[in-house]
């Protein structure tokens, strides 16, 4: 039996046809879940592979509270090491977030934990870049080491646009970097990066017709049965899919590198 209350709508060819749900459309098949069961696997793939970063941060005992020591070297390296424990949580609750988002069919709102797990691999990207600069400092003291390595890692681990209690009293009051200078940072070294993440900001912006194609490709718009619709909704979604892919073993290599160039100054300061 039909529902009355069908409506059809024309998207430059792809037709919408939404049913109000009763107990006398239970036997309609879920043809969302068959089609995007593909990706699934690679979604959870995502945490479990930044959680095993997290352990590579593990072997520079940055248990809190410590004394390092060390000088102001040893200070930089510390604040950045802690700027990526706290990149590697939040990136495990983006991905988590996004594989239960599409597991439930909620397809549009991933795009959203993605594009924000970017701007997450970018900052880390950028922290990684900062510890060669730190290591290489010859002092900390001149203009050009507080312009190059001193100001930027303040801004990074300190930074904000609002003003943020600090856990010793007071708030933050250092102008934190324009997300686009992380995005812009990564695209030097991951040609591509731009296209990614500009992919990931239009599902995540009010713009009606990707925003339309993610929902059709979820539980609720579910219209897969449209040819026209299910071969761009699978290149779209390969698209999501691999973007997750890269920032997660980006995340990886930038943790790696901070690990590796910040380990001689954190794990020796007592």
């Amino acid at each position: 039996m039909r529902s009355k209350n069908k409506v059809c709508v024309d998207v430059r060819g792809m037709t919408i046809v939404i049913w109000n749900k009763h107990p006398g459309l239970n036997h309609m098949p879920l043809t969302w879940k068959i089609e995007t069961n593909r990706y699934i696997g690679r979604l959870q793939a995502l945490p479990v592979r930044i959680s095993e970063a997290s352990s590579i941060l593990s072997s520079l005992n940055m248990t809190l509270p410590r004394n390092f020591g060390g000088g102001v070297r040893t200070n930089l390296m510390v604040q950045l090491v802690l700027f990526n424990i706290g990149s590697l949580r939040a990136a495990h609750d983006l991905t988590k977030a996004a594989e239960l988002l599409f597991c439930k069919g909620i397809i549009a709102s991933v795009c959203l934990q993605l594009r924000l797990l970017y701007e997450f691999w970018g900052a880390t990207a950028l922290a990684s870049a900062l510890c060669d600069r730190v290591r290489d400092a010859a002092n900390f003291e001149d203009a050009a080491s507080l312009r190059e390595v001193v100001i930027p890692v303040r801004r990074l681990v300190g930074g904000s646009r609002f003003a943020v209690k600090l856990p010793w009293g007071g708030e933050t009051n250092t102008k934190s970097f324009n997300i686009m200078n992380f995005i812009q940072h990564l695209e030097k070294y991951e040609p591509g990066t731009q296209n990614d993440y500009d992919f990931l900001c239009e599902a995540c912006h009010p713009s009606y017709f990707q925003q339309t194609y993610f929902w059709m490709a979820g539980s609720a718009g579910d219209n897969w049965n449209n040819d026209v619709f299910r071969e761009h909704a699978h290149t779209i979604l390969e698209q999501l899919i691999l973007a997750g892919e890269r920032a997660t073993l980006g995340l990886i290599k930038a943790t790696e590198h901070v690990t590796a160039v910040s380990k001689p100054f954190v794990v020796t300061a007592e």
